[in-house]
This record gives C-alpha cells, structure tokens and sequence, in this order.
C-alpha cells in the first residue's frame, strides 16, 4: 500500500490530485484486484461501492444510481460479464459513464468493444496516476 501511495504522489512527489471527488461503482471480480484497486480510488478521494460480478453492479447500481457518477468495470468476469453489464447499465441510466477495464488488450476486446460508440477502456494492470487520469477525463467528457 506504500508503495502506491507514492506512486500516486509521482516518483518526483509533484503529482496532485486534483479534480472531481466522486462516488465510483467499482465492479471487480478478482478480491485483490478489487481491494488493491479500492485503496487507490480512496486514495484519489472518491468514495466507492465494491461489486464483484456483473449481476451484482446491476443490483448496487439500482439501489445507488443516484448517488454513483462513474462505473469502474472489469470486462472478463463469471456470470455477468462487463459488456453484458455495461449494456444493462445504460439502458436503465444511458448517461452513465462507465470505464471497462481487462487485462487483455483493446485489440483483443476489439470486435466487442467498437459496437458502442462511447466506450472508455483502460487496459490493467494500470499505475495510479494513469487510473486518475481516466477518470477525471470520462466524467469531463
């Protein structure tokens, strides 16, 4: 966990977080991943609510929609996969912005991913910094 914390700062302690706090739906199958993950959107100062599958991001996000501004996603899970989810998301809520993440390339996901037009993708594993960044650029576009 320190050594995120640092990383986060920037190997030159120059990097800041600036840029909206937010409430994230962070859907992540893997429990390491998901807590490593969990530790750095806290970090940025987000508040986040952890799913593990696609089924249940569905059921948090319709008990939170309200209060959730972005959804953090892996795209290969069991049961629900990302992209089914994320096409159940946007019919309950179309506005919602949602970044897929795998650890497979986008050219892997290709033939999946280019059906949707506004489909952000960040490829794992991924370093705190390039996360921020993804994040602040999704919820301003």
């Amino acid at each position: 966990m320190l050594e995120m914390k640092a990383e986060a700062r920037g190997s030159n302690g120059h990097f800041e977080l600036e840029g909206a706090r937010v409430t994230i739906l962070l859907v992540e199958d893997d429990s390491n991943s998901r807590c490593v993950i969990t530790e750095m959107l806290k970090a940025f100062g987000h508040t986040v609510i952890e799913a593990c599958d696609g089924d249940d991001a569905i059921a948090k996000f319709l008990v939170h929609k309200d209060d959730i501004h972005q959804v953090l996603m892996d795209i290969i899970m069991p049961r629900k996969n990302g992209l089914d989810a994320y096409l159940e998301l946007k019919a309950i809520q179309p506005e919602v912005k949602i970044i897929l993440m795998s650890g497979y390339s986008r050219d892997y996901l290709s033939g999946k991913l280019d059906k949707e037009e506004d489909v952000h993708f960040i490829s794992k594993p991924f370093a705190p910094k390039a996360l921020f960044e993804k994040i602040q650029f999704v919820l301003n576009a």
